[in-house]
């Protein structure tokens, strides 16, 4: 009994002491510590600061309905965006543009200059033959009979030409011609039915052009000319010669009117800045929205501004408060992020690039979170599956879990508790963590990421099923808070969760590369592209070293199913056997599997021997990334002897040497490192024991069995996984999974006896 108790109190005793060594280890202060204490506190600073100019959500999304008049709690300015388009539209398509007027003296001059000369002349002339004459020296070109035609008219008013031709012709062109304005035909076709401005003593007036008394065009004025010539000349005359006049002065005229470009376009610039600087003056109590009206993107605009109208006339205090309690609230989540990485991800390697990338990566979340708010866009459009893809396939699934679940909580934070949106985010997430490194396709992960999407969203929907709000169930709205009365189930923000999702899977293939190169990993996607025999380093290994290549293609069996066994990734395991040996094409023949009866090595020293067989492990990893081989196959190629000793050579060194030389094991030891991930160590042990196994006599299965519980011994003892995370429980299980893959593969065959020489059979 004395003893029993002994023993109990020695146990608590133990007991004790390892609680006081947790708590010291985690009370222990280490220069990091301080580093992500202080990165946590700017962190949470740099996650609440948008606070001050954002204010909260509001209780509409961009499609949402209106389900209550909305007015305005204080006055301010609004410039409507969407009117301001139409009115800009309007302002360009209705422009009147601006047309300067030649001086009527200067028309009206050259235009008749011409054929007053003529009707001089025709009424001085004695025939018709001198009006020919004296039309064609003013480069008139007259038809036939025209020219009689103008003797005879002159003649009528041969006593007084300038009554009865000049001046009712200057009247007309003066007084019904030039005050409505002549276009050339191309300009006026551009204007027709347009109002444009004409520039007149240096005002401008408006005219319709083609309108009842607007600007003509040069081809119209023939028939204009025509009725006013003969409204205005003598009724004595006849209307051949009336017309005839009209015909003449169409061909003498040009147009009145000139486009003025450049003041145009100055106008146009003056009217479209005043009207871009006009802004609405909405006074309180006025309505901003009214009850049943969709909500657009400039109605949201409108109610946003309103809110922070409204927020600066309440003070400094409003949004100070507001940003104290997100402040407080993100220092939490902060802390709880440098915790983890304080106790869960302290004896990792990376660390610190893992906790860097992990805050700045939620730090993006939360401010996309603010610019959702700013923009009235449903939350389900945070990315928070970028943060589960990428802290899944480059961290691992524990911290991958915890960033997305601190993520979820920070959107919590900025969408007023939507508890809505930590539903689907976290059932979406987990799903996608749990299941995006697993997968060896690319197809695969968009279909995983659009079912997990899937999946939030049906979770986002029935945690809205469960407030009951059946006749909003088809709003496309969504109210951020359980007691607001907006929309409760919102359609469109669920289908926009799975979209996002998806979204955020299509963004995790492109930068897939960036990913694995900034934590340093190797994804199961990428490690599928090496799965198949097509490699040309594979195929070398076939042609120049073909023990080799069964050697590594055995490895690579072994280490897949025992890297399973105890929950390590069995295909980086196999495809980091399959080039472990790669480093051996640069001199196969000095390795037993190639040789060929004959050994290299009884020729060389073994110092010079070590040097050969020690620089394939060199060499392998400067083929492997000379052909951009994934860095878990350069780090299986590195480690898959750790620092082990090449006991066979240096026994032969030490049996070789003269009495009293003293040989170091450093010149037969393997440079290393130790295996730092469990499948390395797997791929350690499965190369070791596959190669002893080879080399025995008879493989019975207690030789097998002895062989590898032996070098899985060494190696524990050598100190070889102190570095990969491999417990003892798990070595012993890659250790039962060895022996029993190797005894299927060496196992005692059925001894066939010899055939009888008669073609009958034998007797019995």
């Amino acid at each position: 009994m004395a003893r029993m108790r002994n023993a109990l109190v020695d146990r608590e005793r133990l007991k004790t002491a390892a609680v006081h060594d947790e708590i010291s280890r985690f009370v222990r202060w280490r220069r990091r510590d301080a580093l992500f204490l202080l990165f946590a506190a700017v962190w949470a600073v740099a996650a609440a600061f948008p606070s001050l100019y954002i204010g909260r959500p509001l209780p509409y999304v961009v499609g949402s309905i209106a389900n209550a008049d909305i007015h305005s709690r204080v006055d301010f300015n609004w410039r409507d965006a969407a009117a301001e388009d139409q009115a800009l539209r309007n302002l360009e398509s209705g422009y009147a543009r601006r047309y300067l007027e030649e001086p009527l003296a200067e028309w009206s001059a050259a235009s008749r200059e011409t054929f007053d000369k003529l009707l001089a002349a025709a009424a001085a002339a004695g025939d018709g033959a001198a009006v020919a004459a004296a039309a064609a020296e003013l480069n008139l070109q007259l038809r036939d009979g025209d020219a009689a035609v103008l003797f005879r008219g002159a003649s009528i008013a041969k006593n007084d030409p300038d009554h009865y031709l000049v001046r009712p012709l200057v009247t007309v062109l003066e007084r019904d011609v030039f005050p409505r304005g002549v276009l050339d035909a191309a300009r006026f076709e551009m204007e027709r039915g347009r109002t444009i401005q004409i520039i007149r003593d240096g005002r401008p007036q408006l005219a319709l052009v083609g309108g009842e008394r607007g600007p003509v065009s040069l081809d119209q004025t023939g028939e204009l000319l025509k009725r006013r010539i003969r409204d205005r000349l003598s009724a004595l005359l006849p209307d051949d010669f009336k017309d005839l006049l009209a015909g003449i002065a169409r061909t003498r005229l040009r147009p009145s009117l000139s486009y003025d470009r450049g003041g145009s376009e100055v106008e146009l610039a003056e009217r479209r800045s005043e009207l871009l600087s006009r802004a609405l003056q909405v006074r309180r109590d006025d309505l901003l929205i009214a009850r049943g009206e969709t909500m657009s993107i400039d109605k949201m605009g409108k109610l946003n501004a309103e809110e922070r109208v409204f927020r600066a006339a309440q003070g400094w205090r409003l949004p100070f408060a507001r940003f104290i309690g997100n402040l407080v609230l993100f220092s939490a989540l902060a802390l709880s992020l440098t915790l983890y990485f304080r106790i869960a991800e302290s004896g990792g390697r990376g660390v610190r690039r893992r906790f860097f990338a992990g805050t700045l990566l939620c730090l993006l979340a939360v401010h996309i979170g603010y610019l959702l708010v700013w923009m009235g866009l449903p939350g389900t459009m945070l990315p928070i599956g970028l943060i589960a893809g990428v802290t899944a396939l480059g961290m691992n699934a524990r911290t991958a879990f915890f960033l997305t679940a601190l993520a979820s909580l920070a959107g919590l934070i900025i969408f007023d508790g939507r508890a809505d949106l930590l539903v689907g985010f976290l059932a979406a997430g987990w799903l996608f963590v749990y299941t995006a490194p697993r997968l060896r396709r690319r197809g695969l992960l968009l279909f995983m990421a659009l079912l997990s999407g899937l999946l939030g969203s049906v979770a986002f929907s029935a945690w809205n099923f469960t407030r009951g709000d059946l006749q909003t169930l088809f709003s496309l709205g969504s109210s951020p808070t359980p007691l607001s009365e907006g929309g409760a189930f919102p359609l469109v923000g669920a289908l926009a969760l799975a979209v996002n999702w998806f979204g955020c899977g299509l963004l995790l293939l492109l930068f897939l590369p960036w990913i694995e190169r900034l934590f340093r990993v190797t994804t199961r996607i990428r490690l599928q592209d090496y799965a198949g025999l097509d490699h040309p380093l594979l195929k070398r290994l076939i042609v120049e070293a073909p023990g080799t290549y069964s050697h590594s293609s055995l490895v690579g069996m072994l280490a897949e199913t025992a890297a399973g066994a105890v929950g390590g990734d069995g295909l980086k395991a196999r495809i980091g056997a399959m080039f472990h040996d790669i480093g051996k094409l640069v001199k196969p023949e000095y390795f037993s599997e190639n040789e060929s009866g004959v050994s290299r090595h009884d020729l060389l020293s073994p110092h010079m021997s070590a040097l050969v067989i020690v620089n394939h492990v060199k060499d392998g990893a400067e083929i492997a990334r000379s052909h951009h081989l994934p860095e878990s196959v350069v780090d299986a190629i590195l480690q898959h002897h750790g620092t082990g000793v090449m006991r066979f050579f240096y026994h032969k060194a030490v049996t070789q040497a003269p009495p009293g030389t003293e040989i170091t094991r450093d010149a037969f030891t393997y440079p290393g490192p130790r295996p730092q991930t469990v499948e390395a160590a797997v791929i350690m042990l499965a190369d070791a024991v596959e190669a002893a196994v080879r080399s025995l006599d008879a493989p019975s299965p207690e030789h097998i069995r002895k062989l590898v519980s032996t070098l899985a011994r060494e190696r524990l003892l050598d100190g070889q996984f102190e570095e990969s995370g491999l417990t003892m429980g798990q070595l012993a299980r890659v250790g039962e999974v060895l022996v029993r893959m190797l005894l299927s593969m060496y196992h005692g065959r059925v001894k066939y006896p010899d055939e009888p020489a008669g073609k009958g059979g034998g007797k019995r």
